[in-house]
């Protein structure tokens, strides 16, 4: 009788396991359908801004090149959910047309420019923990070495609590290019136009250049 019902709890028990089991894979299938229809989700989302902001991008270039002919230059100035002219610069050789910030500018109104090169400080904090009383078992253990730290609280929770740590806390600074152009044009209201390429540098030089020839041409103007 007493082995029947060590039996019968064995089975029970079992069937308990299997069912927290299947609850468990329930739950676990049901939260990866809803992660991948987030994902779904937001891929459309994406997908569908995009489509809007390039549709509205080939409008507006449409817009332009039936004023002033085709474009000769494009280079992109920033990125947005939405598109705007401001995004990108247009020039018109042949109707000598710049569109700046989205202002329609004559070249021969184009009278200077400045490329700058701003740098943005970068910090970061770390905390180092060695251990008073035998350091390389503190390394074997996973010593943090550098880890990103808001609180020694958090690296704590690594070390075993018999042991005695000490912790440091050290900042690292990392210089982070932010190229600007600005553009001088013949305009008492509004002289400077300036143009935020972040960190593309190769597109603001492209845009600096690009100045320096409609300068140079206007230096030559009879």
């Amino acid at each position: 009788m007493f082995l029947l019902f060590l039996f019968g709890a064995f089975v029970l028990g079992i069937l308990i396991w299997a069912t927290k089991e299947v609850k468990k894979d329930e739950q676990r299938q049901k939260e990866e359908q809803e992660a991948k229809k987030r994902r779904e989700e937001f891929e459309q989302r994406w997908n569908a801004e995009r489509e809007a902001y390039y549709s509205a991008k080939a409008e507006a270039l449409a817009d332009l090149e039936s004023q002033f002919g085709k474009c000769t230059k494009e280079i992109t100035v920033s990125f947005g959910k939405l598109f705007s002219r401001k995004h990108v610069v247009y020039a018109f050789e042949d109707s000598e047309i710049i569109v700046l910030d989205g202002n329609t500018i004559e070249f021969k109104n184009i009278i200077g420019f400045n490329l700058s090169n701003k740098s943005k400080s970068i910090y970061s904090a770390y905390t180092t923990a060695s251990s008073k009383k035998n350091l390389g078992s503190a390394i074997v253990r996973g010593a943090v070495g550098k880890m990103i730290a808001g609180d020694a609280g958090g690296i704590i929770g690594a070390m075993t609590a018999e042991d005695d740590y000490d912790f440091d806390t050290s900042y690292d600074v990392d210089e982070e290019d932010e190229y600007r152009v600005y553009i001088n044009v013949d305009s008492i209201s509004s002289p400077t136009i300036v143009l935020n390429f972040g960190t593309e540098r190769d597109d603001a030089y492209d845009l600096a250049n690009l100045i320096n020839v409609i300068v140079n041409r206007n230096s030559k103007r009879p």
